[in-house]
């Protein structure tokens, strides 16, 4: 049996592959295949038709790797305050390299870069920011990315140290959440931001008994916002380590979460057993990304214990987490997730829908419900006291 062939025709050396056919029909130009059979044919102007499988694949990675560029300039932009110097009506280098403490010569440079990607407009010497800069570049701006730009920026500042931590097990430097020396503000910053927008579809979609004591940690801060909202005779207790309880007052402010609504704000070592969790019981617990922390110790299942004994009966703890299914493939949305995950609990397993059930099963939970927020991307474990 005849294999088919993919023939890639390239009229000169400049103008790149022109048109190609397969097994003689000809395909017109335009194509993604007709772009991505002109990368493959540097391998040779006839290709085997089994390599098709690969070209929506080197697709989606030739357009990922522009993307990380793309997104690599935002985060140099964010990090040096360059969005941030910007006036109504722009600024020019001088300006600009005055207020970033960067030569100009730099900004020219930087300058160029983001004119080519559309955030700027030149005008004479200054620079206008777009409205995609004032408004999602900003760090004031209404749909601020800023915060995310910032975790990304800590998440890079962790690529070269990520290998020898996949090995060991122990997160690195930068994303070390229990120490004071990490990058643990952008990791506030940008959950909170992101779980401002989130908060509102879990609350309208998640059946919750009246609340009216409740504790959640400093990455829950804007949760407890709208948690807040939507109990108005409700009150809420933080907790957490203690350089970041040092942080919540800022966040609470961020947020809008009102002083007389708050009972208390405590500091723990982060040893679930040993730490008080305020006083009383509480009828709702919230917790992140708890199953990220010492798998080896099962500090994870610790907390969900911890949260069962401090809960009212009949009160719910809301675990938000990536929960990847038990047999189905998982989906490029959890996948990509995960890759914040596994950088800031390299050791940590995945979490698994049954596998996380049956864990709060044994410890006592019940009625347990998964709310897929997002179109799905973002995942929130309920699960009662009985």
């Amino acid at each position: 049996m005849a294999v088919s062939t993919l023939v890639a025709e390239r009229p000169n050396r400049s103008s790149g592959i022109e048109s190609f056919s397969v097994d003689g029909l000809p395909f017109g130009r335009g194509s993604r295949v007709r772009l991505l059979a002109g990368a493959l044919a540097k391998l040779g102007p006839v290709l085997d038709l089994r390599l098709l499988p690969v070209l929506s694949p080197l697709w989606r990675t030739q357009r990922a790797i522009s993307g990380y560029r793309y997104t690599a300039a935002l985060m140099l932009g964010q990090q040096l305050g360059v969005f941030d110097a910007f006036g109504p009506e722009g600024a020019d280098c001088r300006e600009l390299a005055q207020h970033c403490g960067m030569p100009v010569s730099t900004v020219e440079a930087l300058m160029r870069i983001f004119e080519g990607m559309g955030l700027v407009k030149r005008r004479r010497t200054r620079f206008v920011p777009s409205r995609f800069l004032t408004t999602c570049l900003r760090s004031d701006g209404l749909l601020s990315l800023a915060p995310m730009l910032g975790l990304l920026g800590a998440h890079g500042a962790a690529i070269g140290a990520m290998p020898q931590s996949l090995r060991s097990g122990a997160s690195p430097a930068p994303l070390d959440i229990f120490s004071e020396d990490s990058r643990y503000h952008a990791f506030l910053d940008a959950i909170n931001q992101y779980l401002s927008w989130v908060s509102w579809e879990l609350l309208a979609r998640a059946e919750l008994p009246p609340v009216r004591r409740f504790i959640v940690g400093s990455m829950g801060v804007s949760f407890s916002a709208a948690l807040l909202a939507r109990f108005p005779q409700s009150r809420v207790t933080y907790g957490c380590l203690e350089h970041l309880v040092r942080e919540i007052p800022t966040l609470v402010e961020a947020h809008g979460v009102p002083a007389d609504r708050i009972e208390g704000m405590h500091a723990h070592s982060g040893d679930p057993e040993e730490d008080r969790w305020g006083e009383g019981a509480y009828d709702l617990v919230f917790l992140t990304k708890k199953m990220l922390l010492a798998p080896e110790s099962r500090t994870g299942e610790r907390f969900a214990a911890k949260a069962f004994d401090v809960l009212h009966p009949g009160g719910v703890a809301i675990f938000w987490e990536t929960v990847h299914p038990d047999a189905a493939p998982t989906s490029m949305a959890k996948a990509l997730d995960a890759v914040l995950d596994l950088s800031a609990g390299p050791s940590a397993p995945g979490v698994t829908d049954q596998g996380l059930r049956r864990m709060l099963r044994n410890i006592g939970y019940r009625r347990i419900e998964t709310i897929r927020c997002v179109t799905g991307n973002t995942t929130f474990v309920l699960a009662r006291k009985p």
